[in-house]
């Protein structure tokens, strides 16, 4: 049992009726969801389980079953929150552990105040949003991503929100309550600095909506998690694509100009959408190369228009995923041979 759960299940404890401990890894109360039982309040039939997949409940009368979490959320809201703050802060430390200890350019490292996003921090993602891994198998966020190709491994990045008219200062003319699935931006510290909030809905208007939580504010996506001690920094246009690349930094709400000035040319590889017919994605394939950075391009047997739909379609393994777009990147001369190949798709 992780010691969070040690601490909320011991806060909770003294209003659980008839809560003890039957074993280093059970715990015995009555079931506060079906009352166990009306008539004999000496029943006691649901069970706080501890496993290597975490802790769970259960109540051997009403079969109500949840994770210790979803438990927490439902029945003690307020508990739930001091649950899920001390799990954000675990898994930021064992984040920064698996990280190497570098000095970014100043352009990176100062991008924003740590103390101006403190609190913003604290409402968004604590009080108003759900981490996607920890939400029940079968809720849309995770059916959602599962659809899209991306591995429970990553559903950690994203949240979930029912309504995003709950967020404050949000600029959206949207009226009525609207999910969305969340994906942070964060500094190099690990502070919030904006929110992409994409819609399930494929039809609607508005399918992305970017809020800054400072105006002005650049926002990259990655930063918090880029090792810049590793051969190459990948630059990628989208969130959910530099997911599968090892040591990648997407541009999300900002300029790719801007984010290439941040890092040496000769350790950055661009990674730009397959669409040889967009004017617009070709124009910037031949202004990195006039600049000479970088850049993956895309062989002719994909016809996929990113990494992500890539992968969905199974036309990249994410096991080899990073090999593959050092492989096949290119520079100077080269570079323009293969765009003018790529072109010709």
């Amino acid at each position: 049992m992780s010691l969070n759960d040690q601490i909320s299940l011991t806060r909770i404890s003294s209003s659980l009726r008839n809560f003890k401990r039957k074993s280093d890894t059970l715990w015995n109360c009555s079931c506060p969801v079906c009352g166990d039982s009306e008539t004999d309040k000496h029943k006691a039939r649901g069970y706080f389980i501890d496993s290597s997949d975490g802790m769970a409940y259960y109540c051997h009368n009403c079969h109500h079953s949840s994770s210790f979490r979803n438990f927490l959320r439902t029945y003690y809201p307020s508990e739930w929150k001091n649950y899920s703050v001390e799990e954000y802060k675990v898994n930021r430390i064992k984040d920064t552990e698996k990280a190497k200890d570098s000095s970014p350019k100043n352009l990176i490292e100062n991008l924003h105040s740590i103390e101006d996003l403190q609190k913003a921090n604290d409402g968004l993602l604590y009080e108003l949003m759900d981490r996607v891994d920890t939400l029940d198998p079968s809720h849309m966020a995770r059916l959602y991503l599962a659809s899209r190709g991306i591995p429970d491994n990553l559903n950690k990045n994203f949240y979930h929100i029912d309504d995003i008219r709950d967020i404050e200062n949000l600029k959206t003319d949207i009226e009525s309550v609207e999910p969305r699935l969340v994906i942070p931006f964060r500094n190099r510290q690990g502070q919030v600095t904006g929110l992409l909030l994409r819609s399930y809905n494929r039809l609607v208007k508005k399918k992305y909506i970017i809020h800054r939580l400072k105006e002005n504010v650049e926002l990259f996506y990655g930063l918090d998690k880029l090792d810049l001690n590793k051969k190459f920094v990948f630059l990628t246009e989208g969130p959910i694509d530099s997911m599968f690349i090892d040591n990648a930094v997407a541009v999300g709400g900002s300029s790719f100009g801007r984010l290439l000035k941040a890092f040496p040319m000769d350790r950055t590889i661009s990674v730009l959408d397959n669409q040889p017919r967009n004017p617009e994605v070709v124009d910037e394939y031949m202004k990195l190369m006039r600049m000479g950075y970088r850049v993956f391009v895309w062989p002719d047997n994909i016809p996929s228009k990113d990494i992500n739909d890539a992968v969905k379609n199974g036309e990249l393994s994410i096991d080899n995923l990073t090999n593959f777009v050092i492989e096949n990147s290119f520079s100077k001369l080269e570079l323009l041979l293969k765009i003018n190949q790529w072109k010709r798709i």
